[in-house]
């Protein structure tokens, strides 16, 4: 199918895996993979002789972990020397080490070589891939994205995950929270325009959002979001797999952590074995040949699993009280507690939930697996123009993280508070004095909550503000707009002149560099085109192959019906077997010319 309008896909970019989708002529398509599948794996993987991205890379991931990349999500806008960023590389098969500005570099062997990646690029080749496989359904280029993520990303991420998409070819339209995203589904599904207030639960294999919010005539209007990307699936699966690793120490006196194989294949079973039990009540997590000489049989319940986690499960519900807390609203007075995300399939999380809600029935309407990637296709629907019921909705979002200055080496103001709807304009008076005039003042800029506790905030960067002859009563008015598409800006007002001026920030190096940018597109465009002739040539060569196996098995097939025919015809009149040798030859005759002539054609070849 063909489309001939430029279009907007939504891409719901997960933190195990990842989906693509579409909302044309008021109609949602779940894009399938090469394989069939409607959901992609976020893995990017680097052998000897290929890179392989999605369902090729996971499959491999056993026989070459460190090579195989995964989790992205949880590095991209970071520094390496952040906490989350050094508590997470220690689960990692793979190498992270620190780069140019203290970034975190992947660290990967490709074709002999040794291969440093910024998060931002392998984020890319997800993207890509997501993009190749909604161009190959649609039947044109498409350049443009809506994406959701399942946690809430600082301002830092977000520009990463941006920069991101300008590598693989997409321009990021928005960014939203798959737990927003989420609430286009869930409205699509109302037979009323009555106000309701709804909370979305959304647990994925790597993050937790939980976001309040009214819907009522169209309009979603986002109260609160709240959210760790540290917290889902993999969590769940890192505490069976250290149950397990303990267990096979007891019996066999061997600390399976040390080998890198050995952990990626009980892991892998060990996923397995969290979704079983979201079914039934026990089951059994099996590796065989874990080492050379032991294999790893282990029973586990569900109760067991339930213990392991338990302390998991009620961080996910803390979200939910402070949601609601942000947000100012009871329990009661929710119409609908929403869930989303495959790991709130998980029976435990459903019991919390409804017990923290003194027995409310849960909410299991929508798919659990497609609700962010539905609000994706939606908003760049909405965005583009591309469906006629989807123009007609609004959605009023928040910025999940606070912003604010300081001028003493500390945080000191606020200027957009969390959770205030975008697009949003807020301004704070500076009362300058002797001690901060010196012809220029130099303002922090921060992403958190002002606390004593330097964990609750950080700094993102800097900006300078000149001042020309001011006393000490002088004043600057600071101003902060962030648009609908969660861009900064920021400008200064002096109350004296009234002079006004766009101010220039300059961020930390969580980021890339403009002309890091380009570099990586340049050598993005070079490696879609190396694979893409790598492409062609396996197909040319796959259908070579097949036209040889063709023709054998046309000749073979002849050639044993002929020698079953003489077999049981060995006194015949010579009339009949020369006719039998003409009714072959005839048979034969197109064959032999084509042959003749492909061996022609390649004498002259050779001698040209």
């Amino acid at each position: 199918m063909k489309y001939q309008q430029e279009i907007a896909i939504g891409i719901d970019l997960g933190m195990t895996y990842s989906r693509v989708g579409v909302m044309i002529n008021d109609q949602f398509q779940l894009i399938a993979n090469e394989y069939g599948n409607k959901f992609t794996p976020s893995y990017v993987a680097f052998t000897d002789n290929e890179r392989l991205i999605g369902e090729a890379a996971l499959n491999q991931q056993t026989k070459n972990p460190t090579n195989t990349i995964f989790n992205v999500i949880r590095l991209i806008g970071r520094k390496f020397s952040d906490k989350i960023v050094q508590e997470e590389i220690q689960k990692l098969p793979y190498t992270v080490e620190a780069g140019l500005y203290d970034r975190p570099m992947i660290v990967v062997q490709f074709k002999q070589q040794t291969l440093r990646l910024h998060p931002e690029e392998v984020c890319s080749m997800i993207l890509c891939k997501m993009k190749t496989i909604a161009e190959n359904h649609l039947g044109i280029k498409i350049n443009q994205a809506v994406i959701t993520t399942s946690c809430n990303l600082n301002f830092c991420s977000k520009r990463a995950i941006e920069d991101a998409g300008l590598i693989s070819g997409l321009k990021i339209l928005r960014i939203i929270i798959g737990s927003t995203a989420a609430h286009f589904t869930y409205g699509m599904s109302l037979l009323n325009e009555n106000l309701r207030t709804i909370l979305i639960f959304n647990l994925g294999g790597g993050s937790i959002t939980v976001s309040v919010s009214d819907i009522e005539f169209s309009i979603i209007d986002i109260k609160s979001t709240s959210g760790d990307r540290n917290l889902g699936g993999e969590e769940f699966d890192n505490l069976l797999v250290n149950y397990c690793c303990n267990k096979f120490q007891e019996q066999y006196g061997i600390d399976l952590r040390y080998n890198q194989r050995a952990m990626r294949r009980l892991k892998i079973q060990c996923q397995k074995a969290k979704e079983t039990l979201s079914t039934i009540n026990q089951t059994t997590i099996e590796v065989e040949f874990i080492t050379q000489e032991h294999d790893l049989i282990i029973q586990i319940t569900r109760q067991t699993f339930e213990m392991l986690c338990l302390h998991l499960f009620q961080q996910c519900i803390s979200h939910v009280e402070q949601v609601l807390k942000e947000a100012c609203l009871s329990k009661a007075s929710l119409n609908q507690v929403i869930l989303v995300g495959g790991s709130s399939r998980i029976p435990k999380i459903q019991e919390l939930l409804k017990e923290y809600f003194n027995g409310k029935q849960l909410y299991h309407s929508i798919d659990k697996d497609e609700a962010s990637v539905y609000g994706a296709a939606f908003m760049g629907a909405l965005l583009k123009a591309q469906s006629q019921k989807c123009k007609k909705w609004l959605l009023l979002d928040t910025i999940p993280y606070g912003l604010g200055i300081g001028i003493n080496g500390y945080y000191q103001y606020y200027m957009i508070k969390k959770n205030i709807h975008i697009p949003c304009k807020e301004s704070q008076t500076i009362k300058l004095s002797k001690e901060n005039i010196n012809n220029q003042l130099k303002i922090l800029l921060y992403e958190g909550e002002i606390s004593n506790q330097i964990e609750n905030y950080r700094k993102i960067g800097y900006f300078d503000i000149d001042i020309y002859n001011k006393d000490q009563q002088g004043e600057i008015i600071i101003t902060f707009l962030i648009d609908a598409n969660n861009q900064l800006v920021i400008s200064t007002q002096d109350t004296d002149s009234k002079q006004n001026n766009n101010i220039v920030v300059q961020f930390e190096q969580y980021t890339l560099l403009d002309e890091e940018i380009q570099r990586l597109i340049e050598e993005s465009e070079q490696q879609r085109n190396s694979e893409d002739i790598v492409k062609q040539k396996n197909e040319a060569k796959n259908k070579f192959e097949s036209l040889i196996y063709h023709y054998k098995r046309i000749i073979m097939d002849e050639i044993n019906r002929q020698e079953k025919w003489l077999e049981s015809h060995q006194d015949e009149d010579p009339k009949i077997y020369i006719q039998k040798i003409e009714d072959l030859e005839l048979k034969f005759q197109h064959q032999v010319e084509l042959i003749n002539h492909i061996d022609s054609k390649n004498q002259k070849d050779t001698y040209n």
